[in-house]
């Protein structure tokens, strides 16, 4: 049977055929089944639908569709093929919205990411890195994770998960510690810590019953822990001390002294020679000894015995007395004696 070839056909109802061939060169092959239509080309095989434009239900390619754009039939938003990729565009033209389960991509460009809430958290990418966000508006949100790493935080405080809790404060001057999600000071707690300086009311240590050292303006007090301010003590190994002020002092072994002595009104030693300066009376309890000599300025009155195994040189008087009578004296070149007089030996008289 002969295949009819049309230079064109116009039909008003229908053309009923089950293949339609193109001519010459051109032998590709519109099909009809049962599906709908098959498009092959030359060799039988599927081949390429060419149209300005195509409204379909559905479209089936087994290798490829080539298409500049491809529109929705209700609303008309509209996919664009670009040199880049794929531009996704709604109804106006705008850029529209990709609604999916799982996007896997290389990477993602946006301005924004945002929850699919009103008031969802978002995130913008502003040129100098990300903003955290909260709301339709531009409130800053909260970043949780396990673990963050950055190469440096720019914040004015740093606070525990727990809002009740303690938190840092950068200050212009450094960083304040303060305990229970308020104002007041907290404590700082670590192993060692590398200071230039501490400026600082008391310091005491890890428990309440430790001594602590408090720093008036005239220096410093040291107290003991138990108690309302009592006086603690100071243990060194070496003390070096301009002046020593205090109200009592006990050297448990040895007190040497290289500068000198000096008790205010009592006593004083001097250099060259070293000598020791009483300033009053001198009482002695038991035995004064000296291994040189004694040189007196003024009375001298012994309640006891008192043995010179050498000479007595007394420049001005010398008296003897027996409780208040005297019993010798010396007296502008005279000895008088008052009472007996013994001599166990000779009497010698120069005139």
């Amino acid at each position: 049977m002969l295949r009819p070839e049309f230079p064109s056909l116009t039909a008003t109802e229908a053309v009923h055929t089950p293949l339609v061939t193109g001519t010459g060169s051109q032998q590709g092959q519109v099909s009809f089944t049962n599906d709908g239509v098959r498009i092959l080309d030359a060799a039988g095989t599927n081949g390429t639908v060419i149209a300005k434009s195509a409204d379909l239900e559905t479209v089936t390619a087994s290798s490829a569709l080539h298409t500049p754009t491809v529109t929705g039939t209700t609303p008309p938003s509209r996919i664009d093929f670009t040199a880049d990729g794929i531009r996704v565009l709604d109804a106006a033209g705008a850029a529209g919205t990709v609604e999916a389960g799982t996007v896997d991509v290389q990477s993602v460009r946006t301005s924004e990411v945002r929850g699919r809430g009103a008031g969802s958290g978002w995130v913008r990418f502003p040129d100098d890195g990300i903003v955290v966000g909260h709301g339709p508006g531009t409130d800053l949100g909260v970043v949780t994770a396990d673990r963050i790493r950055v190469n440096g935080v720019n914040t004015p405080w740093v606070g525990d998960v727990d809002g009740g809790r303690g938190w840092l404060e950068f200050g212009d001057s450094g960083v304040n510690v303060y305990k229970d999600g308020s104002q007041t000071w907290g404590d700082v707690a670590a192993d060692k810590a590398g200071l230039n300086g501490i400026n600082t009311k008391w310091v005491q240590g890890p428990t309440s019953d430790d001594g602590w050292i408090e720093f008036p303006a005239a220096g410093l007090n040291v107290f003991q822990g138990d108690g309302d301010r009592q006086w603690g003590t100071v243990a060194a190994d070496t003390a070096d001390l301009n002046d020593l002020v205090t109200v009592r002092a006990q050297v448990k072994e040895r007190l040497t002294l290289q500068g000198g002595l000096t008790v205010d009104g009592v006593l004083e030693t001097q250099d060259g020679p070293p000598r020791l300066i009483v300033h009053g009376r001198l009482d002695a309890e038991d035995e004064v000894r000296v291994v040189e000599s004694v040189r007196i300025n003024g009375d001298v009155a012994v309640r006891g015995d008192l043995s010179v195994l050498g000479k007595t040189n007394a420049n001005g008087h010398l008296a003897v007395r027996a409780g208040d009578a005297w019993i010798i004296h010396t007296d502008d070149g005279q000895v008088s004696l008052q009472g007996d007089l013994r001599v166990h030996g000779a009497v010698r008289s120069d005139s």
